[in-house]
């Protein structure tokens, strides 16, 4: 088990999950027109995503560079999702 969570395979769960997550709200949005639009979230998730993988990148002793690029991916749309929301 100790392997399990020191291992990448948390890290996939966790992005699997996000990405159910995701087509879930898009199905209740889609059937429903109540909730959030895929649309609002896809920054948000997407900079998450780029977290999760550069962290797996990290866990897989992968180099460096993937890991610099993929938190440049997260903050880069982080902050296009900052000035898509901010309202003044």
């Amino acid at each position: 088990m100790n392997e399990f969570f020191s291992d990448t395979g948390i890290i996939d769960i966790v992005i699997a999950c996000t990405l159910i997550e995701w087509c879930g709200l898009w199905l209740w949005y889609r059937y429903t027109g109540r909730g959030l639009a895929p649309i609002e979230l896809r920054l948000t998730l997407l900079s998450g995503l780029c977290l999760m993988f550069a962290v797996r990148c990290a866990l897989s002793g992968l180099p460096q560079f993937l890991v610099m690029l993929s938190l440049c991916a997260a903050g880069a749309t982080h902050i296009a999702d900052i000035r898509r929301r901010w309202k003044s």
